[in-house]
């Protein structure tokens, strides 16, 4: 697998005297290249079918009563193997990437391995001899091969006699350019050249060698025109150069007869429509152009019908049901059904809309590379288009006419409508900014919880994974052809961390080993919600009361001084400092021990001692260098053991938390990203961030630093937890128990956690929350839909600790006697509610509220219904029912919110709250239609003791939160909540200019400003 890497800037002291790059001279080191008289070099395909083996046996057949032949056939093919390195170390083999050769390299992939056998050293390569992968600015691109090559003669200058190939040397020889290269480079320092039986001296053959590379280019020209041009003849002709497997759906190679696949002339194969797939994809494509998620269309329509999953990577007989347990692969593996999804340049939008051309004209543009390198040289009667001044190949752009226009639409207008809005789609996130994985963008839309990660080592036992051996983690980042940002934790063996040269690996060189190296996968919005909602519960649960709003500023506790924090930061610094000094020396004095072995062999004592000496000077340097640190280090642990001067309370600036805790609540919500300032904040503010792999799950931990009013920082501890998504079960994204923490611990909406998952709003109510809730005793259909719905998170929260028996550290704030109110009321199993926290429209109930308490003469005298029920624009019958709810036997009966005014029952008043200093006074003002209040039988509150209207021993000891204050209605009777939330929030209620008639002979009290009515119809 290929890596993209940057090329860095290269240093002098990069590479040894002898001009051979540090890491590359470390890996010939370690084969023994200094011990060896003859190096046998070869190249072989990967992709033959009888594998490397087999080639290894021809290239060496001419040798093969040399027993250093004999020894290295003894090896056995898995030492060679790069994914078993340990395996390959028992016989002395070395693996060789492209960054060990080069620091300008572009790409990072698999060399080969290098192996000494007695006096021979086995060069036993994969790269390519033409290939340019490694940059330069000032000329051309050079290649990886030949370099390696130059570098193994500059290396072994002193013992090499010869290098030997098995080719001719028209065959090793595949470009001028580097084929002088190294027959230069061996003539400079005497070497002599082997090609299959015969030996060359490159001193005073050099010209022939010359020549002998110069028609092997020729004939390379004469046949790579030859071979181009046929392939872009057949093109013109609607050939169809792409493998079955790769080619979009609904198309397939032309068949005959007998079902075998039909070849033309020089074995021309020819596509048809494979019209068995036609409804499926005009399915998936009507989904799509409706804006459906990838993993939903994967799943209702690729999944269902078990499409052929097709593309490079795909295996025979591979299906989309294959990934119905892997949800994001899932939704990656969809959109690559509708794009080609290697056609990312700006200039090939057309390539990777491909598939979306055929399926509407039955014409497929494909581009052919052309490999001819001699600009403005027509190929089979085109010009070449180049991307550039500097380019000398390029590429034709060809339309194959297949005539495989999909088939199943309605009309010709549908499919025009349908793949046009597909498009739109496609063009619209293709544009859209995407990170690049790893990396942080200068601004815009980055990461909101992007790296750098620190690498740390593991300390727990669960957490190693090689035995004996150190094991290292590290964090970096991956973004899905779906447009998803997920992290990946990494580990890998300590001793295989840095190169020769010190310097760390790069992650993605572990990354691309993911059965061995990475440990856990978790989604990007996931880990910005958990740490949002830990940020959260901190603030409300540690530092400040849970029913105060957040201030600027509170009151923390610090255990240290200001005084014991400066020292203690100097002394760790200084311990730092020193550790890495000496590690730098003794790293130095290594390089000079070995710089003084090299001279002493090639016979140059004077500068063997001089480099001995230095390497001296540098070891008694890191000794005292280690001295620094153990002083430190002790001045640390006498300062751990000084008394505490005690707690000092600190003023911690919480607006920072807020701000936190906000972004990553958006961010959550817009796939893990945010500002590149918001970014840069929550970096310096989360810190120390640590992973683990615990079950299921990724169990993150960081601190939360916050600045002080009077200087310095407050450090607090954060830890929580998101699933690990690598290893997943079922169809859904994350358990159903996860889900609850989600929704009722955490306080997310429904909605959150499906955009989240990846899932949609019903998914995760129906075959998660619901379940779960049941499972953990609430049966009441009436009771799942009103703890889902309710608009209170603290009711939510206590129900999940209830519920779950875990630590009772929330619900221990409330009263026993309200946790237990709202433990029986939503754990009955015969409770009749509606389906949502607040089953009706409670606005006009309210103002009628309102109404007839906005002054003395209301509150005591009532209103008429009649005038009631026309100002409010409803019957007198419903205005009755506020008083005497009608029982019903199919649903459940509304509570009480009014009592009558008059023996008459013509009039109606608020309920008098009968509670200590309320009675006579206050009235049960507030609305609030929640189960666990109309278990009292009422659908109203006292604002002013927060308590229901009832007398009984029950109901005058419990008061409400001050949350139920709040105002609520029902989004309507059309509402589902399985498609949105039904409790909404409501306007505070209005009043309704009523006239009040007094009694004949009693006024109206003095804060009385209603009009006497000018009419009474019951008069």
């Amino acid at each position: 697998m290929s890596i993209q890497i940057q090329p860095r800037v290269v240093l002098a002291d990069d590479f040894t005297p002898q001009r051979v790059y540090v890491p590359l001279a470390a890996k010939f080191d370690a084969a023994g290249a200094a011990e060896c008289t003859l190096c046998h070099v070869d190249r072989y395909s990967t992709g033959e079918a009888g594998g490397i083996g087999s080639q290894v046996g021809r290239s060496t057949r001419l040798h093969a009563e040399d027993p250093d032949v004999r020894q290295y056939l003894a090896i056995p093919q898995e030492a060679f193997d790069p994914a078993r390195p340990e395996v390959g170390a028992q016989h002395g083999v070395v693996h060789l990437y492209l960054t060990d050769i080069h620091p300008s390299v572009v790409v990072d992939e698999y060399v080969g391995a290098i192996v000494r056998c007695g006096k021979t050293l086995f060069l036993r390569l994969s790269t390519s001899s033409t290939q340019r992968q490694i940059k330069r600015y000032d000329s051309a691109d050079s290649n990886a091969f030949t370099v390696l090559v130059v570098a193994l003669l500059n290396h072994t200058a002193a013992n090499l006699t010869g290098l030997r190939w098995s080719d001719d040397p028209r065959r090793a020889g595949r470009e001028t350019p580097n084929w002088q290269e190294i027959t230069s480079r061996a003539a400079e320092l005497g070497k002599h050249l082997t090609f299959g039986q015969k030996t060359y001296d490159p001193q005073s053959e050099h010209l022939l060698l010359s020549l002998l590379g110069s028609m092997n280019q020729q004939d390379d020209i004469t046949r790579i025109h030859s071979l181009t041009g046929g392939r872009v003849q057949k093109l013109l002709t609607s050939a169809c150069p792409i493998s079955e497997g790769q080619l979009p759906h609904g198309i397939r190679h032309k068949r005959r007869d007998d079902g075998r696949v039909f070849l033309g002339n020089k074995k021309t194969k020819y596509a048809e429509i494979d019209a068995e797939w036609h409804p499926a994809i005009v399915e998936a494509l009507r989904l799509h152009a409706a804006g459906h998620p990838y993993v939903q269309i994967g799943l209702d329509v690729l999944v269902k019908h078990r499409v052929p999953r097709r593309g490079q990577f795909s295996t025979p007989g591979a299906t989309y049901a294959d990934l119905a347990d892997l949800r994001a692969d899932l939704s990656d593996a969809t959109k690559t059904f509708f794009v080609n999804s290697n056609r990312t340049k700006p200039d090939e939008e057309h390539l990777y809309l491909g598939k979306l051309a055929v399926w509407e004209t039955g014409r497929y543009p494909h581009r052919v590379a052309n490999n001819l390198k001699q600009r403005g040289i027509p190929v089979g009667g085109l010009v070449p288009t180049y991307t550039g001044p500097d380019d000398v190949t390029g590429y034709f752009d060809v339309e194959l006419d297949w005539g495989t226009a999909l088939i199943g639409f309605k009309d010709e207008e549908e499919r025009a409508a349908v793949l046009g809005a597909c498009r739109d789609r496609l063009r619209a996130e293709r544009r859209a900014p995407r990170a690049v994985a790893g990396r942080e963008a200068a601004g815009g839309d980055v990461r909101a919880l992007g790296g750098p990660y620190d690498r740390w080592e593991a300390i727990e036992p669960a957490d190693q994974h090689w035995p004996g051996e150190v094991t290292m983690y590290g964090v970096t980042t991956r973004t899905h052809n779906s447009g998803k940002n997920t992290f990946i934790l990494v580990r890998y063996p300590g001793s295989t961390s840095t190169d020769a040269n010190g310097r760390p690996h790069g992650l993605m060189r572990y990354a691309s080993k993911p059965a061995e190296h990475v440990a856990g996968t978790w989604s990007s919005e996931a880990y910005c919600a958990s740490v949002a909602t830990e940020i959260q519960r901190v603030v409300e649960d540690r530092i400040l009361d849970p029913a105060a709003v957040v201030p600027v500023l509170a009151v923390a506790k610090n255990a240290g001084s200001p005084e014991g924090d400066r020292r203690r930061r100097n002394l760790v610094a200084r311990l730092d400092a020193a550790a890495a000094k000496a590690a730098q020396l003794r790293e130095d004095a290594e390089g000079l021990e070995l710089l003084a072995a090299r001279k002493e062999r090639a016979g140059d004592q004077e500068a063997a001692d001089r480099y001995d000496e230095r390497a001296a000077q540098a070891t008694a340097e890191a000794a005292k260098q280690d001295a620094i640190g153990a002083d430190a280090a002790a001045a640390l642990e006498r300062l751990a053991r000084e008394p505490a001067t005690g707690p000092e309370p600190l003023e911690a600036n919480l607006s920072l938390a807020a701000y936190l805790q906000s972004g990553l609540n958006r961010a959550s919500l817009n796939n893990g990203r945010s500002s590149s300032a918001f970014s840069a904040v929550a970096r310096n503010h989360l810190v120390q961030r640590r992973f683990k792999i615990r079950d299921e799950q990724v169990v993150w931990s960081a601190d939360l630093l916050l600045p002080l009013v009077a200087g310095g920082e407050l450090r607090i501890p954060l830890t929580g937890a998101v699933q690990n998504i690598r290893h997943r079960k079922g169809k859904e994204l994350v358990r159903a128990e996860v889900v609850a923490e989600y929704v009722l611990r955490d306080g997310r909406t429904l909605d959150e956690v499906a955009i989240q998952q990846t899932a949609t709003r019903k998914t995760v109510l129906v075959k998660r929350l619901m379940p779960w809730l049941v499972e953990y005793g609430v049966t009441a259909r009436g009771a799942k839909n009103a703890l889902v719905d309710h608009p209170l998170r603290l009711v939510q929260r206590i129900m999940h600790e209830q519920l779950t028996e875990g630590p009772n550290a929330f619900s221990s704030r409330w009263s026993a006697g309200f946790v237990g109110l709202l433990r029986e009321v939503y754990c009955d199993s015969d409770l009749q509610w509606g389906d949502a926290a607040c089953p009706d429209d409670t606005t006009w109930i309210a103002t009628a509220v309102a109404t007839v308490t906005q002054s003395t003469g209301t509150r005591k005298y009532g209103v008429p219904i009649l005038d009631l029920a026309l100002a409010l624009g409803r019957t007198e019958d419903e205005v009755r029912e506020l008083v005497t709810p009608q029982k019903r036997t199919g649903g459940f009966t509304r509570p009480r919110y009014l009592t009558y005014a008059d023996k008459a029952k013509t009039k109606v008043k608020a309920i008098g709250c009968p509670h200590g200093r309320c009675r006579g006074r206050r009235h049960a003002d507030h609305v609030a239609l929640l189960p666990e209040v109309a278990a009292s039988g009422y659908g109203v509150i006292c604002s002013y003791c927060r308590r229901v209207p009832s007398d009984s021993r029950r109901w005058v000891s419990l008061q409400f939160p001050v949350e139920y204050l709040e105002h609520w209605t029902n989004r309507g009777p059309a509402g589902s909540l399985r498609a949105k939330a039904q409790t909404v929030p409501a306007q505070p209620p209005t009043t309704l200019a009523l006239g009040v008639r007094c009694p004949e002979g009693i006024s109206p009290s003095g804060d009385t400003d209603a009009l006497l009515s000018n009419h009474d119809c019951r008069r």
